[in-house]
């Protein structure tokens, strides 16, 4: 084949080829074109003013603010459901008269930023107003905005709304409120940078009120309310808060660079709280009411504390119920007001967690009704609850685990400074140290204290440290168990001042005694006894209960008058017997070597005591005086220094320690003893010291006393002691020392080791005729009576005439007569009795 053919056929089949490719090209069905993104909408930018009644449309979303738009006062931006908003960095949009944003759950509005940077802020200006309902808003409240959205005007709803992921700093919230009071229910606010709501002041035209809105991971806090000089209550309704951050609102009065007690109302404002979305104090923002102002908490507010305190120069009120009670608490506590700390059981609640609530001299008008406090009284605050005015009322009050947390600090769960507040069915259980500590009555108010209980607190139910009172206490209803003094503990405040200089009547119970007792003060135990001052005067009715390691002293007045059916007992502190374990300890006995307590007059007072027990005393006699023989100094029930006290059907018992204890001790005085049981005491019943003392004792029951019955020393007196049983006694029914002349008539002495017995180196003689002796042939004298068989005397006791049945015998005188044998009694009769 030549080349040309050749040619041709590479020709015609490049030709053919091709045509047949066209072929299948057109009869092959072409591929399906890739579907594109619809084209977007022409967005509508937007900025400077709007002086015009203005709608934005879906049609012409998105609008995008590039630079700030301001709706000018009087004009009115309506925002249709399904509009998109986008806003350029740092640009705000600021609403001067009206903006309308009502959308719905499935079509909402938006505004987000663009390009991924933060916007400013949504500004409702003083005097505006607005809506925004089913709006979704997000990325705004950058640098000091303060806010994504601000509010100033009380005409401005926010209802069903989405807040999420705004704000910069520690400081800024996804809505903030300034001076007013809009509706906010309903919405959700979520993952800011601090904080959900802040309010700067609300309006005080109108209630601030916040309902059923839902708080989620707020670093900071949930709600803040900075409130200055509020008139208007705020209204806490069915929100919810989770996950990080404070789940709660906090409330305060500035912060840092406040200026102290300005106040945080300045009108009444009630706050009604809820049990689940709690109140937050906590440094820096301290809490205040200024004077002639009144905080109200309505029942079921919880307000929890960390690091601050509520400081009241006004009222502070709550309301609480007993299904609903008014909480304070410390913020790591979960059981009230959920993990509000958001840390979950990393943190539980303790004694100190937070300050002191207290009510200044002029908060007057307190009241705190079904309220639970605990975890308070942090460092030097002295106590959880602070009280200063006695207008104060407490009533179905909790207070649990307060108190420091420094021990030598003794500090109280309630500590009450010169004042009188009522107390009354209310708990006190598990504080530190002290459940009440009393500094000084209001001496314009009797004390009232009735049907409240005290559980396992540490040192005390209370102390009462009295100043120069003269006010009544009256105790009825209350209970103790589990503390170190379960009792209401009055001493004097300070040594040298007394601690009753009126006249003050104390009215006890069994259940819940008075105690006067030696306590911790700092790092000592300060000995503190309980003083009546001169012109004083303490009474102690019928069934008053006192238990003691301390004296009671009496420079003024003492009226004790029991009765048969309801004495008045003064015993040791150690004494379980009555009053129940009053020092906590478990034990049941007084030990020998710490029985302590008694009363003593001084010189010049007055008594008038009747059926009393005084018991297991021995703090009355620490005097030099009363050494007797080098022996250690002697201890007694009552010490007597004066001629005005009649002691009359009383018992004193147990007196002690060891055998140093005695049951009376008359010094240089003249009171008057009839009728009284004086016995068991360590070492003797009575002992008249002195030259001056020339006491009328007559028909006392004196018995079993370690050692002597009736002790005389150095005393001088013509003044009988007549009809007093004299039995018993371990060692001398009748004693006499240091040259002691006394005369003794009608007695009845026997039983006793010895039954009388004269030391004296002047061979001064007792007068003891006219006794009984235990035997109708008299005393034994180992000269005078050989044949006595009665107890034995010594010399310098002259016996002969005695009595030969006690107490309704004839008294005969024996005759001596001359015989054979030596002598013979005869009996020649006296006095018929």
């Amino acid at each position: 084949m030549s080349s040309m053919p050749l040619q041709r056929f590479f020709v015609l089949f490049a030709t053919t080829s091709l045509l047949l490719f066209g072929l299948f090209w057109v009869m092959e069905p072409a591929p399906a074109a890739a579907e594109e993104d619809p084209p977007a909408a022409a967005s509508t930018v937007v900025s400077g003013t709007l002086s015009a009644n203005t709608t934005w449309t879906v049609a012409a979303s998105p609008y995008v603010i590039t630079d700030d738009l301001t709706v000018d006062a009087g004009v009115k931006l309506t925002i249709q459901p399904g509009v998109e908003i986008r806003i350029a960095e740092v640009r705000r949009i600021t609403v001067n008269g009206t903006l309308e944003a009502r959308a719905t759950a499935a079509n909402p509005i938006t505004f987000t930023s663009m390009d991924n940077n933060m916007w400013y802020s949504l500004i409702f200006a003083e005097g505006s107003s607005g809506t925004l309902e089913h709006v979704w808003m997000a990325h705004g409240g950058l640098l000091s905005a303060d806010g994504m959205v601000s509010v100033a005007s009380n005409d401005v709803t926010l209802r069903n709304n989405v807040f999420t992921y705004g704000g910069q700093d520690y400081n800024d919230a996804l809505l903030f409120v300034r001076k007013a009071s809009p509706v906010i229910e309903d919405n959700e606010f979520s993952n800011s940078s601090a904080i959900g709501i802040r309010v700067q002041g609300y309006d005080n035209s109108r209630p601030l009120v916040l309902r059923n809105n839902r708080f989620s991971n707020t670093p900071d806090v949930a709600v803040h309310v900075t409130m200055s000089e509020e008139t208007q209550d705020i209204l806490f309704e069915g929100n919810s808060s989770s996950g990080r951050g404070r789940n709660g609102v906090r409330i305060g009065d500035g912060g840092f660079g406040r200026s102290p007690y300005l106040g945080i109302i300045s009108g009444t404002v009630t706050i009604t709280g809820q049990s689940d979305f709690p109140i937050l104090v906590e440094s820096p923002y301290l809490v205040t009411v200024p004077e002639e102002s009144k905080l109200i908490l309505a029942a079921g507010t919880v307000v929890k504390l960390s690091n601050e305190r509520i400081d009241l120069r006004g009222a502070l009120v709550t309301q609480g119920s007993a299904d609903k009670p008014v909480i304070f608490t410390s913020l790591r506590d979960d059981s009230y007001g959920g993990d509000t700390n958001a840390d979950g059981a990393d943190t539980t609640p303790a004694a100190g967690d937070w300050r002191s609530i207290i009510f200044g001299v002029t908060a007057k008008g307190s009241e705190l009704r079904h309220t639970w406090i605990g975890y308070g009284g942090f460092a030097s605050a002295e106590g959880m609850v602070v009280v200063q005015n006695s207008e104060l009322i407490l009533d179905h009050v909790t207070l649990a685990h307060g108190a420091a947390t420094d021990e030598t600090d003794q500090d109280a769960a309630l500590r009450i400074e010169q004042s009188s507040p009522t107390i009354r069915n209310s708990t006190f259980i598990s504080n530190a140290y002290w459940a009440i500590q009393w500094n000084g009555f209001d001496q314009n108010k009797p004390i009232v204290f009735e049907d409240n209980s005290f559980i396992g607190n540490g040192t005390g139910a209370v102390w009462a440290m009295l100043d120069s009172e003269h006010v009544n206490v009256t105790l009825q209803g209350n209970s103790s168990s589990g503390s170190k003094f379960n009792g209401f503990m009055l001493t004097d405040m300070n040594s040298g001042t007394p601690g009753i200089a009126g006249a003050v009547t104390v009215t006890g119970q069994v259940a819940f005694p008075f105690i006067v007792s030696s306590a911790v003060i700092g790092t000592e135990m300060i000995t503190r006894n309980l003083s009546v001052g001169s012109k004083g005067h303490l009474t102690l009715p019928p069934g008053t209960l006192i238990k003691q390691s301390t004296c009671i002293e009496v420079h003024g007045q003492l009226t004790a008058e029991g009765d048969e059916a309801n004495p008045i007992v003064l015993t040791s502190i150690l004494d379980d017997s009555v009053g129940g374990d009053t020092n906590g300890d478990g034990a049941t006995a007084v030990p020998a070597d710490e029985r302590s307590g008694g009363v003593r007059f001084r010189p010049g007072s007055e008594g008038s005591i009747s059926h009393m027990h005084v018991r297991y005393g021995g703090a009355c006699g620490n005097e030099t005086e009363i050494e007797v023989e080098d022996r250690a100094i002697l201890a007694t029930n009552l010490l007597l220094e004066s001629d005005n006290v009649v002691v009359r059907q009383s018992v004193f018992s147990g007196a002690g320690p060891a055998d140093l204890g005695v049951g009376i001790i008359i010094s240089g005085a003249s009171p008057s003893l009839t009728g009284n049981e004086i016995h068991a005491n360590s070492r003797g019943g009575l002992q008249i010291r002195g030259a001056g003392a020339t006491p009328i004792v007559e028909s006392n029951h004196i018995y079993e006393n370690g050692a002597a019955g009736i002790h005389l020393l150095n005393m001088h007196s013509t003044v009988p002691l007549v009809r007093n049983e004299i039995v018993d006694n371990g060692g001398y029914g009748v004693h006499g020392e240091g040259d002691s002349m006394a005369v003794l008539r009608r007695n009845k002495i026997h039983g006793n080791n010895t039954g009388a017995r004269q030391e004296s180196a002047s061979h001064i003689e007792i007068d003891a005729r006219f006794n009984y002796w235990g035997s109708l042939s008299g005393p034994h004298h180992i000269t005078r009576n050989p044949n006595g068989n009665g107890d034995a005397v010594s010399d310098g006791i002259l016996f002969e005439s005695w009595m030969p049945g006690f107490p309704g015998y004839e008294i005969y005188v024996p005759i001596l007569r001359t015989r054979m044998a030596g002598y013979q009694n005869v009996y020649v009769p006296l006095i018929n009795k």
